[in-house]
């Protein structure tokens, strides 16, 4: 990692016996990967309004081993027993990566100048976030899990890949890839012939949890 003192501070909250705390606002498109694909068909979109606001107000908690900051790459790491959580939202993995751009156009014109670290005040400028190894994505009843977890901030697409399954109660799908449109409010499972698309649903619950 390559990169002035300066930069880091913006990102670092306390240092305690080796843990990072971190309240990194900068990364409020996590609230778009969780929060919004985790509702997708659990609230009405009244209801579904009313948490994520309710959610916006509280700041975003993010654990880890170990922090780097790489200018080079526009890469915040986050490594080693990672946790962010949000209200009763969290995030678990062994490694997440913030990317964010390293250009802006400035208000009333088309000119562009540099983003630094320090730079990054809202979710605009993410680029992608991506979460790694042993991926759990949990909301109330709701778990998701898989290996690898990537959401395209612009798209608002979330794609979960390596295993990836999504429970609530006993009802469960699984598949190859699980794709998550979050404008469009569309869901895709795909599958292969070594991963099939596979679904229990019980009577009593009578839908999908990702309708």
């Amino acid at each position: 990692m390559c990169c002035k003192k300066g930069n880091a501070e913006g990102f670092l909250i306390g240092l305690k016996r080796g843990f990072l705390r971190i309240f990194l606002i900068t990364v409020l498109a996590i609230v778009g990967f969780g929060i919004t694909f985790l509702n997708t068909g659990v609230e009405s979109a009244k209801d579904n309004t009313q948490s994520k606001a309710a959610q916006k107000e509280e700041p975003i908690h993010i654990v880890s081993d170990r922090l780097e900051v790489n200018q080079g790459k526009r890469e915040i790491i986050f490594l080693g027993h990672v946790m962010a959580k949000k209200g009763d939202l969290t995030v678990l993995g062994d490694r997440m990566i913030v990317i964010y751009r390293s250009t802006k156009k400035a208000a009333g014109n088309n000119s562009e100048k540099n983003v630094s670290s320090t730079d990054l005040s809202g979710t605009k400028q993410i680029e992608k976030i991506l979460a790694q190894g042993n991926v759990k994505i949990s909301k109330g009843d709701i778990v998701a899990v898989g290996d690898k977890a990537t959401y395209y901030q612009d798209i608002e697409k979330l794609v979960l890949e390596g295993n990836p399954r999504i429970s609530r109660g006993g009802d469960f799908i699984s598949g190859q890839k699980v794709i998550i449109l979050l404008k469009e409010n569309k869901s895709i499972v795909e599958g292969g012939r070594d991963e099939p698309v596979k679904a229990t649903i019980h009577p009593k619950s009578g839908k999908l949890v990702t309708q």
